[in-house]
């Protein structure tokens, strides 16, 4: 999950929709470095994740 956050705020994402757009658009790029069997995540689980990452720490 975080690298896909990571690709997606560099390719221009701006909150989590645009997170979990970009993941699907780019899924089969994905595919090639992680396991996808899940699918892509929702942008709610984009969310989830990242209000328990704390700046500072990461």
């Amino acid at each position: 999950m975080l690298f896909m956050i990571i690709c997606a705020v560099i390719a221009g994402a701006h909150d989590f929709v645009a997170m979990a757009h970009i993941a699907n658009t780019k899924k089969e790029w994905f595919e090639m470095s992680l396991n996808m069997t899940s699918g892509v995540p929702s942008y709610d689980r984009f969310n989830s994740i990242l209000k328990y990452i704390k700046p500072e720490e990461f």
